[in-house]
């Protein structure tokens, strides 16, 4: 099996499938220009073959696994993180190693973005809305024991609520501390539906204008 000269990549036969396919190794390319590169540093055409053959990883290998678990927008930012984090190596890591740095280096620039979501997910559903954060203010002040006096005079005022038994479970239980995600996990029900149970909960106070009285009473 023959090579086009002076083409970088160097060509393997695998086998997968019971057939035979040609496949470019854009790993085996890099790590001889990585070997070059660390050889004379100085060369500007080292550097430069070093780059492409880096980026060819990045686009071939690790690009298309990305789109499949990431957010289209997302994709770019973490190839470029890849890539930066690859360069700061360049000096130290040997050549017979370039596979196993970019793969750690995905993974971890993956799990990073990961968390991201989760991070934002987990904001987006624990943030209390303007009214939400009105409405809580509009009850008993809240001492450190959940059975002391103000938590049991809440849960009266929430009775006295004409809403149903879920929205004052709902707002009595964020009252105690608990975030909106974690009522929802417990409950068996969509954040959004914890939203929608507290808007209930404050459209019941300010009918009865109970909220209005409360602050007029810390003015």
């Amino acid at each position: 099996m023959s090579k086009r000269r002076g083409n970088i990549y160097v060509y393997i036969a695998i086998l997968a499938g019971g057939e035979w396919r040609m496949k470019v190794d854009e790993t085996a390319a890099l790590s001889e220009a990585l070997k070059a590169y660390q050889q004379d540093n100085a060369d500007n055409h080292a550097e430069a073959r070093l780059a492409i053959a880096l980026t060819r990883v990045v686009e071939k290998q690790v690009r298309p696994k990305l789109q499949q678990k990431l957010r289209p927008q997302d994709v770019d930012d973490v190839c470029s993180e890849i890539i930066l984090g690859f360069w700061k190596f360049r000096h130290s890591v040997r050549p017979d190693e370039v596979g196993q740095l970019i793969h750690t280096l995905a993974q971890r620039k993956h799990a990073d973005q990961l968390r991201g979501y989760y991070s934002d997910a987990q904001r987006r559903a624990n943030e209390l809305s303007t009214s939400e954060c009105e409405f809580l203010e509009s009850l008993p002040a809240k001492g450190s024991d959940p059975s002391a006096e103000a938590s049991q005079m809440a849960w009266d005022l929430l009775q006295s609520l004409n809403v149903i038994a879920q929205d004052r479970l709902v707002a009595y239980t964020l009252y105690l501390g608990a975030e909106k995600q974690v009522i929802a996990e417990v409950l068996g029900i969509h954040v959004n539906t914890v939203t929608k149970s507290l808007k209930r909960c404050r459209q019941a106070m300010l009918k009865r204008g109970l909220h209005k009285k409360k602050r007029e009473a810390d003015a």
